[in-house]
Formats: C-alpha cells, structure tokens, sequence
C-alpha cells in the first residue's frame, strides 16, 4: 500500500525512538463484528474494529512459546491501516513509533483528541467498529475537517442496526477540535503486516522489569507457603 509505504519512509526521516515487540491478536475485542462499507478516496466492504491480544508472545497457559519472551500482557488496538492483512494467533514483530513519528503533529493530534472525545464511548461491537470508521476518517481524509458523511473518504454502517453507532461517533468527529490531545498513543509498525493504533506501552526494559517482579512475588509467596 503506497501509504504504508510513505508513512514508514516519514518515520524513518523523523528519526523516532522504536523497538522491536512481539504481537499476538486473538481476536476481537467485541463480538459478533459488525461490517463497515467505506467510499471515497479508499474503498473497503468487511469487519471492523477493536482487536484484542498479547505483546510478548501468547501466555505459556495458552500457547507454548519461547520461555525468554515476555508473555502475557493484554491489550486491545484498533487498525491503522485500511488494506493490509494479519491473521489471528500468529506472533509478529513489530516496532513502537510515536504517532507523531508515523502520521505527522496534525493527524497525531486528532487521533488524541478522537480518543480523548470519545472515552467510555466504546461498550460493545457497534461501538468498536463506528470507532474504528472513525480512526479510518481522520488517518485517511484530507484537511482536518472530519465527518464520516461527507468529505473525501466516507464510511458508514452496512447494518442500518448499527447506524445510531456511527452516528453518535460522527457527533465526535464533528466537534474534534474542542477536544484536547490527552490520549498518549503508539503505532505497532511492520512493512508485511498490518499496522496497528494502540494506548503507549512500556519499552522492553520496562515489561522486563515487570517480569522480574512477578517472579519475585511469585518465589516470595511459594515460599510462604513451605
């Protein structure tokens, strides 16, 4: 994806701190998925939205892994890109970029502001996927006006059902500027896979140390219990 492409190429220019991560998506976040038709400058007919899975690799308790990764740690993420494919219960490696890094100061800052509008506004796979549609609009639309209605790149709800979700996002994006940037968030970022937007982590050493810690709680409490 030529996009993919330019933006990998920018971040690089930038020089922003990255590291290498081991990502495992299980599934969605919300079920059943809800699908969502985009038009305009991008076209896209299929389920989205919120993702859940591990960094590190999956938990031993599910999967066998290598014993020296990190396993364990949750988190959820939303798609950055439009196209590009990953499949579920596969370990990738990523790289953490700054939003700043990947999109530019402008985009990075809506996406903040999207996030900051639209706390607590997710609950269920309706709300998931109009989120998604919403981080689709402000990645891909041109200028910083945004409505999922009008502009160059337009998505919607291909169940009726799920109109009122999309609306109520729509309602966000409308007002995005009154929203301050106070969501911190990273990119994971792979050339042959599909990149994704994510609450900012802990680096490596930090999810290190974690794991040393759990273990001396662990050793502490077997120990207790001789």
């Amino acid at each position: 994806m030529n996009m993919k492409h330019a933006l990998a190429f920018a971040a690089t220019v930038i020089s922003a701190p990255s590291f290498g991560i081991t990502v495992n998506l299980t599934d969605f976040n919300y079920g059943p998925v809800i699908d969502i038709d985009v038009s305009g400058n991008q076209t896209y007919s299929g389920a989205g939205g919120e993702f859940k899975g591990f960094l590190g690799g999956v938990p031993n308790n599910v999967q066998q892994h290598d014993t020296n990764s990190v396993g364990g740690a949750s988190f959820t993420a939303y798609c950055a890109e439009l196209k590009q494919g990953f499949s579920f219960g596969v370990d990738y490696e990523y790289n953490q970029l700054t939003t700043l890094a990947y999109f530019g100061a402008q985009k990075a800052a809506d996406l903040s502001r999207l996030f900051t509008g639209a706390a607590g506004f997710v609950t269920n796979a309706s709300t998931s996927g109009a989120m998604q549609a919403a981080i689709w609009e402000v990645i891909y639309e041109v200028g910083v006006s945004y409505d999922l209605s009008g502009g160059a790149f337009k998505a919607s709800a291909a169940n009726l059902i799920d109109a009122a979700s999309f609306s109520g996002i729509n309602a966000i994006l409308l007002n995005l500027a009154s929203f301050s940037p106070t969501v911190q968030l990273s990119v994971l970022q792979n050339d042959d896979a599909q990149d994704f937007i994510i609450p900012t982590i802990p680096e490596p050493g930090t999810w290190a140390l974690l794991a040393a810690g759990l273990g001396v709680v662990g050793l502490v409490s077997r120990r207790r219990k001789g």
